[in-house]
């Protein structure tokens, strides 16, 4: 019963819907084609996204989204998973579907 509710909890505070934080909401937060494979971002707190922002050199005034979409394209998934490690970022690569 704890665990449900712990479960739900995300839900409850409206957190999960398409325009809350964890429905994709926030640029910082989702999953990005890479040259090859995905990238799912994961950078919800402040000093993570910013850390995202300055290490890509993007324009925290413009349109995030954009701007990490086409960064992220620059290199395979693989080399974005190291470059997070190697900053302290939470990103990874994704695994591809078997068929």
């Amino acid at each position: 019963a704890d665990a449900a509710h712990a479960l739900a909890l995300p839900n409850r505070h409206r957190m999960t819907g398409p325009r809350s934080p964890l429905g994709g909401a926030l640029p910082h937060y989702g999953v990005y084609p890479a040259a090859e494979g995905h990238v799912a971002v994961g950078a919800l707190e402040p000093h993570f996204a910013a850390a995202l922002v300055e290490g890509l050199g993007l324009d925290a005034d413009g349109d995030v989204r954009a701007q990490l979409t086409e960064a992220l394209s620059r290199h395979d998934a693989a080399h974005w998973q190291v470059w997070g490690e190697e900053r302290g970022i939470p990103l990874t690569a994704l695994a591809s579907p078997t068929a």
